[in-house]
């Protein structure tokens, strides 16, 4: 059976709650227990999460972004793990504060989404 794609149901608009509608099989997202999201729910969760300026990722922080990244090394540290950040610019963030009110600075993407995890349940 090798090329079969794993297939779940839809994870629904705000992962599974509320549930999928029409219980719709989607791909699975590789490396992931989580399914992807039929059209419909794609569409609706992605209204739920505003603009990209409402969480928090506008001019501002696009920019000093930029800049942090064009002047990182990449034996400079994750201000959250304390390991270096390596030389991949693409797979790091600027980290907010926990308020996200301010920011941190950069840090792994990984630990970014970790930390996001933990405050989203």
């Amino acid at each position: 059976m090798a090329g079969l794609m794993p297939v779940r149901i839809c994870n629904g608009p705000a992962n599974g709650t509320p549930p999928c509608p029409t219980r719709t099989l989607v791909p699975a997202r590789p490396g992931s227990k989580q399914a992807s999201r039929c059209p419909p729910c794609q569409a609706q969760w992605q209204t739920s999460r505003g603009t990209t300026l409402q969480r928090g990722y506008g001019p501002e922080h696009r920019w000093l972004r930029a800049q942090l990244l064009a002047t990182y090394q990449p034996t400079d540290l994750c201000w959250r793990c304390g390991q270096p950040l390596g030389p991949d610019p693409s797979v790091l963030d600027l980290g907010h504060t926990d308020d996200r009110l301010g920011y941190m600075g950069l840090e792994h993407a990984a630990c970014n989404r970790a930390q996001r995890r933990l405050f989203v349940g």
